[in-house]
């Protein structure tokens, strides 16, 4: 199993303290009232195991170019080569820290674009030697991360290979169209949901689009008394590491369960708990989340799992 996770870690150490994006409709957006917007998006899943939202962007006006779309990364990341390719001017800041380590530096763009959907005077985080996503078997620029996300309703409809982008009026309705409750989730750079697992919890898992496994901390694990089965490799950023591999019986958010499911065992998550400042304990990677039509309503702060 390939856990991709740097960007969790490393775009949190790079989150701009003062957001001064703007939000506009271009090109071929559908449009019923003045402000709204409501577009599809066909993606195609790539890497080893098929597991990573591979989308067409624009960027300063230029594409298409292929991103990931990663809700777990808070910061929108474009790798060096593209970013000398688009002349973006950046400083240094910290040393992106996840599975292993790199160095980065943060800029901006002027504008990207998903469909009709395009935010201006956007942050991005620049970071070399992401090997999970240079692994992923595409020409990759970069990640899509939440400070992009958040200014819509977000639906991944992994049975249609679409996403959907919503805002204005198209927003409401969003929990009528769900099959169960929405779960709640805290303003934090990132996703963190509760999940049962094993009918024992909740722990805090960060749901996880840009990981094509599922993932728990070694405190649960020991808790759950989980058996080990094996070793696998975990690359992120820097040199790839090694994490235990495990099965756990039922991973349960809200009233959505998966069951039988295999798990890597991990150490990443105290740091990310830090910086965020709420605790984390997992996260909901490909394997779980492909099992349904995942709706995020950034501006409700609240998750449909349908």
């Amino acid at each position: 199993m390939n856990i991709r996770i740097a960007l969790v870690i490393a775009s949190l150490m790079l989150i701009p303290s003062v957001g001064s994006e703007t939000v506009s409709q271009n090109g071929d957006g559908q449009s019923n009232r003045r402000g709204s917007m409501d577009i599809s998006i066909p993606f195609k899943l790539v890497g080893a195991h098929q597991t990573h939202i591979l989308i067409p962007v624009f960027v300063n006006g230029n594409g298409p170019y292929d991103f990931i779309f990663d809700t777990g990364s808070a910061t929108t990341s474009l790798l060096p080569e593209f970013a000398r390719q688009l002349a973006i001017k950046s400083n240094p800041t910290e040393q992106a820290i996840g599975v292993g380590s790199a160095n980065a530096s943060e800029g901006s763009v002027s504008s990207l674009r998903i469909g009709g959907a395009q935010v201006e005077n956007l942050s991005v985080v620049i970071v070399e030697g992401i090997n999970a996503v240079k692994a992923s078997g595409a020409d990759l620029k970069g990640t899509i991360g939440i400070n992009y996300m958040k200014h819509f309703v977000v639906t991944i409809d992994y049975r249609n290979s679409l996403i959907h982008l919503a805002k204005g009026h198209n927003e409401v309705g969003v929990s009528d169209s769900a099959t169960a409750p929405g779960i709640r989730f805290p303003d934090k750079p990132v996703i963190v949901v509760p999940a049962i697992v094993n009918g024992k919890g909740p722990y805090g898992f960060v749901v996880e689009t840009g990981s094509g496994g599922i993932a728990i901390s070694e405190e649960v694990a020991q808790s759950l008394e989980l058996k080990i089965e094996g070793t696998s490799t975990v690359t992120g950023v820097g040199d790839p590491s090694v994490a235990r591999r495990s099965q756990i019986k039922t991973l349960t958010v809200g009233s959505a369960t998966v069951q039988n499911t295999r798990v890597i065992v991990a150490n990443f998550f105290e740091p990310l708990s830090k910086e965020i400042g709420v605790k984390v304990d997992g996260l909901l990677g490909y394997p779980y989340l492909k099992n349904f039509t995942v709706v995020i309503d950034f501006p409700n702060s609240t998750l449909y799992l349908k």
